[in-house]
């Protein structure tokens, strides 16, 4: 029997990889995941200056700016099929999670949050789940597709017939 698959030996035609979410390849994933995560970290700063829980947190302040410069390389290196930059960029995801637990521990334990009103508590508290949550979609997203690259599922070779959704 003739392979009918003309991209990649073995697939009889199916599309190879994971799909993100339900919804779409990993490539694309990244690159919606993380304009999405860009849009929330500028959101996110904005909120944070005016209700006033970003005043003298410098370490805030380089972990969105770092954050958005990496969303930026992510969804290039995305464009382009590269994964050196999205594995850079999955490493800063582990160390910004954990700055960010140990940021919160800090903030909890030294009453920082003691003197806001109760509504900025509320979107300080609800602001860092959401914040949590698309965290771990973009981690998610990012191996994903950093795998799929290491095992030859996405590349333009075999990506040539996704074009036309593009």
């Amino acid at each position: 029997m003739v392979d009918s698959s003309p991209l990649i030996p073995g697939t009889h035609g199916r599309k190879q990889g994971h799909r993100v979410l339900c919804c779409c390849d990993s490539r694309k994933a990244v690159i919606l995941i993380n304009l999405i995560a860009l849009a929330f970290s500028i959101y996110l700063i904005i909120i944070s200056a005016l209700n006033g829980t970003l005043r003298g947190d410098i370490v805030s302040i380089v972990i969105y700016c770092v954050s958005i410069l990496f969303h930026l390389v992510v969804i290039c290196s995305a464009i382009q099929f590269h994964r050196c930059a999205v594995i850079v960029a999955i490493i800063w995801q582990i160390i910004k999670i954990i700055l960010v637990v140990i940021a919160l521990i800090l903030n909890g334990t030294s009453g920082a949050t003691g003197n806001l009103t109760e509504t900025a508590k509320r979107v300080y508290i609800i602001s860092n789940v959401i914040w949590f949550v698309v965290t771990l979609i973009v981690l998610y997203a990012e191996i994903v597709y950093v795998r799929e690259i290491k095992l030859g599922i996405m590349s333009r070779k075999y990506h040539e017939r996704e074009k036309y959704s593009w």
